[in-house]
């Protein structure tokens, strides 16, 4: 049994030894290893701290050799940000993490990280589980909270510093729509298909250069989402104009970009992008969030953003249209990387004006978007609820087909793809 404490100060480990209100309650020190995240010449002493209390400490440094399975572990406010992502590490993987505060004279001598990091955490304080420990390793590699030397945190796949998120905001969207059914407008050449007049007084999500359609469409989108850099930096002006009928919805790193410019009510969420990054052990692996106030995950399309805010939002039913999950890269393109640039009309797209010349857009990897989806769709049947594909033809079959009249008439699917 090893109860670890997560610390970046002598009063850390002083805190989370003792009983509280919220700590462990005192284990027995030879239970205990102190993670000791300060510098060889940090000034809180966490070394001095545990040495003085008998217990043995790992170095930052070490964490990737580490072979420690945990059964518990406690991390102590203030606490930088790197002590946070650990924390997350381990209680992701399911270890009980219970959060505890130091007395408020003391100060630390370093920069902590935000109070509202640590909500999560505090919201599902557990015991430890008889018998039951967790791989320290294991689940640090699935989280890749620290950097190579070990001591900065690796939360770069939130993008940090690139906005303030409105955690608050998102957690009071939370199953506000719960037992809906939402419609998730895509923006294939099938979009054209549709009969909008089924729309009106539907909850509908709308992302990208869907603002083309809006006369044709004849209202504004419930929500309004963008992910993609290229289509906000190709788009600006317009994506500001949209009116959304409830909320525009964006990654927190275009807080700086659109807030105070933007039309209507804003609230912005935190991206993780490690399916992006290849040097994130996160790199193309699908992932779906059930606590989007935290983060929602980036997953090659915008409709997996769009997927997880509705899981959020409590809909128990999604119909997408629009998805026709194909594209022609013509020959035409000038290619830079993933990024393509446009010298002739869009032929993926509702509008050839979507994508047309001059416009900037990136490789599809409709793989990468499918095993995202079919992620998605596991997420959505385990809590009893579903997707369902009403585009009109297409090529998407990782959910059940059902037509958009008889979707909105709460028809049943078929329970096989």
């Amino acid at each position: 049994m090893t109860h670890l404490v997560i610390a970046s100060g002598g009063p850390h480990v002083d805190t989370a030894l003792h009983a509280g209100p919220e700590s462990p309650g005192g284990p027995d020190t030879a239970d205990v290893v102190v993670l000791d995240l300060e510098a060889e010449d940090g000034a809180n002493g966490t070394a001095r701290a545990a040495e003085s209390l008998g217990v043995r400490t790992i170095k930052a440094r070490d964490l990737a050799a580490a072979d420690l399975e945990v059964t518990s572990a406690v991390v102590v406010e203030p606490a930088a940000a790197h002590a946070v992502a650990i924390a997350r590490a381990l209680h992701d993987a399911g270890c009980p993490v219970s959060v505890t505060a130091l007395a408020p004279e003391v100060t630390l001598v370093q920069e902590s990280a935000s109070h509202e990091l640590l909500a999560p955490l505090r919201a599902s304080l557990a015991s430890a589980a008889p018998g039951r420990s967790w791989s320290l390793r294991a689940a640090l590699r699935r989280a890749a909270p620290w950097a190579a030397d070990g001591t900065k945190s690796l939360l770069i796949e939130d993008y940090p510093g690139r906005g303030r998120p409105d955690r608050q905001a998102m957690a009071e969207l939370r199953d506000t729509h719960r037992g809906q059914t939402c419609v998730i407008i895509g923006n294939g050449p099938s979009l054209n298909k549709i009969d909008f007049a089924l729309l009106p007084g539907v909850a509908t999500f709308g992302v990208n250069s869907l603002f083309l359609a809006r006369d044709r469409m004849g209202f504004d989108p419930t929500f309004y989402v963008v992910e993609d850099t290229a289509v906000m930096a190709d788009n600006l002006d317009a994506v500001r104009a949209v009116r959304a009928g409830s909320l525009k919805l964006f990654p927190a790193m275009y807080r700086e970009t659109l807030d105070d410019k933007s039309v209507g009510d804003t609230v912005f969420f935190t991206m993780n992008r490690g399916f992006y990054s290849p040097d994130s052990p996160n790199f193309c692996t699908p992932r779906f969030s059930t606590a989007a106030e935290e983060r929602v995950y980036a997953g090659q399309s915008v409709t997996l953003i769009n997927l997880q805010l509705a899981y959020h939002l409590g809909f128990s039913r999604v119909a997408l249209i629009g998805m026709d999950f194909s594209y022609v890269i013509p020959d035409s393109v000038v290619r830079e990387g993933n990024v393509f640039t446009s010298t002739e009309d869009d032929p993926n797209h509702f509008d050839p004006r979507y994508f047309g010349a001059g416009k900037k857009w990136k490789d599809p990897q409709l793989e990468r978007v499918k095993s995202n989806y079919e992620l998605a769709r596991q997420f959505f049947e385990a809590d009893g609820r579903e997707i369902v594909n009403a585009t009109v033809g297409g090529s998407l079959e990782v959910f059940p087909r059902l037509t958009l009249e008889d979707t909105l008439a709460g028809k049943p699917a078929p329970t096989t793809v």
